[in-house]
């Protein structure tokens, strides 16, 4: 996903203020600032996965006026992260716990719950979180996530520190979204969409959601687990005392049926089991049932 179509989040060139803090500034997360965050916040000053702060204080009260210092006395930043670290924690909610397998397995009927999550994290509308993209600034090479909860405090007297390790700062649409999600309002400030700004929309939201949603993992519903699981020791039995290695669950994944199609395989079964159908019309039932939409469409309205 290039983040090309995100430029418009971050201010241009010449409207950057190099002089002052506003509410939104992206803050790289150099010696300096770290310095001043160990002065009480060591976990943030050191944890390798904040790699930039997003100032939350209101820019109205980060005026300098003079030579005395803003009106508050406080700078309050914000964590920004990877945004793998999210997504793999939301994702991680709905993990079938009980299968050891080394690709991961989650449950298939959440599957568009978290891709709605993921879909309001990409148009800014997920409370608590703030989506940064990679590339809509030069300062960002890698998809990020300001926490809104995870936020600190610096001294005023930290002004100039901060100022320093200012890398971007939010176009003032997007400074607003910021105050309205920090401040939890209740009327929501209307913002670009891709939709708006990109030709290529849907394009972005599927790589986004392969990205985040797909990656090295699998949604499977119940029977789908089910026929894996019968898979799996399938494959023990014919290689014992060998490990599972990745590329073997993948292979063993690719094997998995459709969901329709499992299903129709216990219903032929069970019909060939109660003598309602004989062994050579078991392949054309199950065609049948295979084939049939309100069949395919039940099983994916389950899902």
């Amino acid at each position: 996903m290039t983040g090309k179509a995100f430029e418009f989040l971050f201010a241009q060139d010449q409207d950057f203020r190099s002089d002052q803090l506003q509410q939104g500034d992206l803050l790289f997360k150099d010696d300096s600032l770290s310095k001043a965050l160990g002065e009480a916040h060591s976990y943030y000053a050191d944890a390798p996965d904040y790699t930039h702060l997003l100032v939350l204080t209101q820019s109205c009260d980060l005026v300098r006026r003079g030579k005395s210092g803003p009106k508050s006395r406080y700078i309050t930043l914000a964590a920004v992260r990877p945004v793998g670290i999210l997504t793999k924690r939301l994702k991680e909610r709905y993990a079938d716990k009980k299968l050891d397998f080394p690709v991961p397995i989650f449950r298939k009927n959440q599957e568009r719950l978290v891709a709605d999550v993921i879909e309001k994290l990409l148009h800014n509308t997920a409370d608590g979180y703030f989506f940064i993209p990679k590339d809509s600034h030069p300062a960002v090479n890698e998809n990020l996530c300001a926490f809104l909860s995870l936020s600190v405090a610096l001294r005023a007297s930290h002004y100039d520190v901060c100022l320093e390790s200012k890398v971007a700062q939010l176009e003032n649409v997007f400074q607003a979204k910021l105050g309205w999600l920090t401040g939890n309002q209740y009327s929501r400030v209307g913002t670009p969409d891709i939709e708006e700004q990109s030709p290529n929309a849907d394009q972005i939201k599927e790589q986004f959601l392969e990205d985040l949603l797909y990656d090295k993992c699998a949604w499977l519903n119940s029977l789908q687990v089910q026929k894996l699981k019968s898979l799996i020791s399938e494959w023990e039995v014919q290689n014992p005392g060998q490990v599972l290695h990745e590329p073997i669950a993948y292979e063993l994944l690719g094997q998995v049926p459709d969901p329709a199609d499992i299903l129709a395989e216990k219903i032929a079964d069970k019909l060939l089991k109660a003598g309602l159908i004989k062994e050579k019309g078991r392949e054309a039932t199950l065609n049948l049932l295979r084939n049939d939409v309100s069949l395919k469409q039940s099983v994916t309205a389950r899902n």
